[in-house]
């Protein structure tokens, strides 16, 4: 194999090129180390950071046990605070949407994927997003799937990754899917521990960026001290597709109920031409389910001088 030659912040190789999209591969970055992740600047941007945009999560320890992940109130701590709980406890922010909120990040992003593209010919995004990470030592993302294929940058910590194969039935529905494209449920799918006999597993050190197939559900785990790591997500001209027609089958399936078995999820054609085309003037009718994903009210409150981070409410 020929080593990569840095043309910016990611170094990716042939094989990973022609793999990108295809199946699991791994690159590497260079943000270990940037001003961005370090605990002064976390701090700062949690300090003014939107509530509607930070997820606090906590979780239990059955991979098994979805049910288990619960939201936590933040109570108003600080962005210090917070990260002294997130050391203390099992805790995982999700700052989302950190692009649209703080400029450096949008400029981040975009240096990102133009360093994809350079390296990857053929590879081309139309949209992107990215979510900033924290999370605790052992802390863990249940299994779950995603609607636009995604990136996880690994900046701090070291964690173990779970990827399993993409649009396989056994294990993610084809229901489900089309349920979360249409945004009307969790990207959480049930769980069976042997599914892992499916599944790649990676282990990721600061500096690995991780880039799997569109819909692979995976789930992580983290090995030791506190994680940072920036996820994006992005879509290409055949990813929106995908997304268009899956969005089309729930709508027609849940709205018009037409039949299961009448509904192809095949990407091209005339026939995902029409589906789209009526979902579309079901949207603008106002036909559709109005996206809803139900959340618990939380029952824990941070506390970073407590032992976990966390007080009961």
């Amino acid at each position: 194999m020929v080593p990569p030659v840095h043309r910016g912040p990611v170094d990716i190789d042939d094989e990973v090129a022609a793999g990108l999209g295809r199946r699991m591969v791994m690159g590497r970055h260079h943000l270990v180390g940037h001003d961005l992740f370090a605990d002064g600047c976390l701090a700062a941007i949690l300090d003014d950071y939107p509530e509607e945009r930070l997820h606090i999560l906590t979780m239990g320890d059955d991979p098994e046990q979805s049910s288990h992940n619960e939201r936590v109130e933040r109570g108003g701590a600080t962005g210090a605070e917070l990260l002294e709980s997130v050391r203390r406890g099992r805790l995982w922010l999700n700052i989302t949407g950190i692009d649209e909120v703080d400029h450096r990040f949008r400029t981040l992003t975009d240096e990102l994927y133009r360093g994809v593209g350079e390296q990857a010919p053929g590879f081309t995004s139309i949209e992107t997003h990215a979510t900033l990470l924290i999370s605790s030592p052992g802390a863990m993302v249940y299994f779950h799937v995603d609607g636009p294929p995604s990136f996880l940058w690994h900046i701090r910590g070291r964690k173990r990754l779970w990827v399993y194969p993409a649009l396989e039935r056994t294990l993610v529905s084809r229901d489900h899917l089309e349920d979360v494209f249409a945004g009307v449920r969790q990207e959480y799918m049930p769980f069976r521990n042997e599914f892992d006999r499916r599944a790649e597993v990676f282990d990721l050190e600061p500096g690995d960026v991780a880039m799997w197939p569109q819909n692979a559900p995976h789930r992580i785990t983290n090995l030791d001290s506190l994680n940072v790591s920036l996820v994006t997500d992005h879509f290409t001209p055949k990813a929106r597709q995908r997304a268009r027609v899956y969005r089309a089958n729930r709508f027609m399936r849940a709205r018009l109920h037409v039949p299961r078995r009448l509904l192809s999820s095949k990407e091209s054609g005339p026939v995902a031409a029409a589906k789209i085309a009526v979902q579309q003037v079901g949207r603008r009718l106002r036909l559709e389910e109005p996206t809803s994903k139900a959340h618990r009210p939380p029952r824990r409150r941070i506390d970073h001088t407590a032992p976990d981070g966390l007080t009961h409410l």
